[in-house]
């Protein structure tokens, strides 16, 4: 007898048993889901963008740039619930970007921005920006659990890594990066933490052995690791 319930033997029967009432709810959550999506899709394809001389917009992306993310992470919220991918990695801008944020009141670029040499308007400007994207991502966290399964959440059993690979843009330091790991691990990681490694001592690399190990993917060596970290069990 299978985990499923169903026999292995051409003897028994092969028919599926009928859904149950959490099934039936899943299932309506899932299409809902893409419904929603689609229609989100639609109503952006829809939207006329404003006119402007030589510039070459993308179709169906968003004017919004909050809006387009949110799009972004509620697909792959439907990738993980429908198991089509268990390994994703997704970057809000890429590097070096120059875009701005009108939505915050900020026209300077983020690069700009980024590169601060300690002046008040742009570290204003940056923690604005470093808060909305953060919002963003508690958007995605809060999908995530919402989705449950059996005693536990979708968000429970991730093993989610957010955060910068500067942690003072301005002088490109990578010491001391701000980093969030979030999820549950399926109860091998505790979170509710903050928890300080030497900077200097601590390559990023030793926290991604550490996650691989906790999915079941031990790995010995990972460019400059210099082996696991050992605080964030349960």
């Amino acid at each position: 007898m299978s985990s499923n319930g169903f026999s292995a033997t051409a003897a028994r029967s092969t028919r599926l048993p009928p859904r149950s009432v959490g099934d039936n709810r899943k299932l309506d959550e899932y299409l809902q889901s893409i419904r929603d999506i689609e229609r989100r899709i639609h109503v952006a394809v829809e939207k006329k963008p404003v006119d402007l001389p030589e510039v070459s917009r993308p179709a169906g992306i968003p004017d919004s740039w909050p809006e387009h993310v949110k799009i972004m992470f509620d697909l792959q919220v439907l990738a993980l619930q429908a198991d089509l991918t268990r390994v994703w990695t997704f970057m809000m801008a890429k590097e070096a970007s120059s875009m701005t944020f009108p939505h915050l009141g900020i026209s300077m670029g983020h690069h700009e921005i980024s590169h601060h040499n300690f002046e008040a308007d742009k570290l204003d400007a940056l923690a604005k920006i470093n808060v909305n994207q953060s919002e963003l991502f508690a958007y995605f966290l809060t999908k995530l659990d919402a989705l449950k399964e059996d005693n536990s959440t979708l968000l429970d059993r991730s093993l989610i890594m957010y955060g910068s690979d500067l942690s003072v843009p301005t002088v490109h330091s990578q010491h001391d990066l701000p980093i969030i790991v979030a999820g549950g691990g399926a109860g091998r990681v505790a979170g509710g933490r903050y928890i300080a490694y030497p900077g200097d001592t601590t390559p990023l690399t030793n926290l991604y052995l550490t996650m691989l190990d906790k999915v079941g993917v031990p790995t010995e060596k990972l460019g400059d690791s210099t082996g696991k970290l050992n605080r964030l069990e349960v």
